[in-house]
């Protein structure tokens, strides 16, 4: 009986170890992958200790190998060609595990909290998306490729569940509205194969998106704060740190609802969350595009000190750019049913930015000085070259303090050098200016594309 049992552990020992022999990848190495064009790509996975790896790529014919190093693990870079394919993947350590269908294209990965995790199928009772049933209809592209990181795994990188999956109705439906819109549009304006990976969960702090050393190091903040959703540090290392190194050739962020009461803090953790993704991606300052929060009714007055410190990111973010939306918000819907206008302005700052298309605008007019003459402010912005508009509107959104640092309603012009006018018959001698500074305002100050003007105040330190 003993020697049956110690023959039987023989066996699963044996067992073991022939399954564990095939190379193991992660789930985000499968069918109908996307990978970046014209660049050098990793891919990564598990085998037996001592082992060497081979990849042959169907598009040049060549292999090339690599050893599993002590545990268990290995990494291997390859060259990618111009978009195209359909291509396939040979990885082996002695057993082939073959990939097939890969195209060969452009990689982007959104992430962020609900406006960005929000399916174009909207969820029942909470988020509906406007005009999801046409854009679901049309959905069915080859050459689009969605994949989804699950938040529910642990910090093992071949542990977390999920598949490339092939546009069509039912796999749009339940991606991320803002990144289908964005990446079907960017892979009709290209021309070429489009892989957006959705990196989000609804709820969620930027501390959750922020390693343990970093919260720790420059913030102070503990990993062992109770929140709703996610415990800080908690998603970089159970979902970022899982396709840290995946070749995409930039971000797409929707953030921020859960941290604009702390505006200041957030300006601060922003820049330092980026530069951290950048380091664990190891492909230099790609680009990072994040939307301002939309306005709506939050009832305490901070969301307008918020969105500025959005704007300002800007400047302290390397090839960064922002969405503005004060034009496209709900006064009583933290989410906005209108996601095809972000989509829209991402796919502008992409298309300008990162792809050097010319011709059309790509950001709104930001405020950039305040010149003081007499009992009249006069207001210059960034991305207003072309000059500004109301399209007829009134301008009523505009504000003006004096010395007592108290902000009144006030008069505003446009000029024909692009500039804004501001006055009031009560303020003799202002000192500052805002615009669109509330929770909840509907913009009415253009640039000639169309780009809507971000909230901002001139003066910061000042009365409400």
């Amino acid at each position: 009986m003993k020697i049956n049992y110690l023959i039987l552990v023989l066996l699963f020992e044996i067992l073991g170890q022939s399954i564990y022999a095939k190379v193991l990848l992660p789930s985000i190495f499968s069918d109908n992958i996307v990978l970046q064009q014209q660049s050098k790509v990793f891919i990564w996975g598990k085998s037996d200790t001592g082992k060497e790896v081979s990849i042959t790529s169907s598009w040049n014919k060549k292999t090339i190998s690599v050893a599993v190093d002590k545990t268990g693990t290995w990494k291997a870079a390859i060259e990618t060609p111009i978009a195209g394919g359909p291509y396939e993947l040979v990885i082996s350590d002695g057993e082939e595990v073959r990939l097939k269908n890969i195209l060969i294209g452009e990689v982007w990965l959104c992430s962020g909290q609900s406006n960005m995790d929000i399916p174009l199928a909207g969820v029942p009772n909470i988020a509906l998306i406007k005009d999801a049933n046409q854009y679901i209809l049309n959905s069915n592209n080859s050459n689009l490729r969605f994949f989804t990181v699950d938040s529910s795994t642990g910090k093992d990188k071949l542990s977390f569940r999920g598949k490339w999956l092939v546009s069509n109705p039912e796999s749009a439906a339940k991606f991320s509205a803002v990144g289908y819109l964005f990446a079907k549009q960017l892979q009709e304006h290209l021309n070429t194969p489009v892989g957006i990976i959705k990196c989000a969960r609804s709820g969620t702090k930027i501390e959750s998106w922020m390693s343990e050393k970093l919260l720790k190091d420059e913030f102070g903040i503990s990993t062992d704060e109770k929140t709703p959703n996610a415990k800080p540090a908690e998603l970089f290392e159970t979902m970022v740190m899982q396709i840290a190194g995946y070749g995409i050739k930039g971000f797409l962020w929707y953030q921020g609802e859960g941290n604009h009461r702390a505006y200041e803090l957030y300006s601060r953790q922003l820049p330092a969350m980026v530069k951290e993704w950048r380091n664990q991606w190891g492909m230099g300052d790609i680009p990072f595009y994040f939307a301002q929060l939309a306005p709506y009714d939050t009832k305490n007055g901070l969301l307008p000190y918020m969105r500025q410190a959005m704007a300002e990111c800007v400047k302290t973010i390397p090839n960064s750019g922002i969405v503005l939306l004060t034009d496209a918000g709900e006064e009583n819907n933290i989410h906005p049913i209108d996601k095809k206008t972000v989509a829209d302005r991402f796919l502008y700052l992409a298309l300008a930015k990162t792809y050097q298309q010319k011709g059309f605008g790509y950001c709104g007019p930001i405020f950039k000085s305040l010149e003081l003459n007499k009992n009249e402010a006069i207001v210059s912005f960034d991305y207003a070259e072309s000059g500004l508009t109301s399209y007829g509107k009134e301008l009523v959104n505009f504000e003006i303090a004096g010395k007592d640092t108290v902000y009144v309603k006030a008069n505003a012009k446009l000029t024909k050098e692009g500039k804004v006018v501001v006055w009031s018959d009560s303020v003799k001698e202002p000192i500052g200016v805002r615009y669109a500074f509330k929770d909840f305002v509907v913009g009415e100050l253009y640039n000639f594309m169309g780009l809507p003007a971000s909230t901002f105040q001139s003066i910061k330190k000042i009365s409400k």
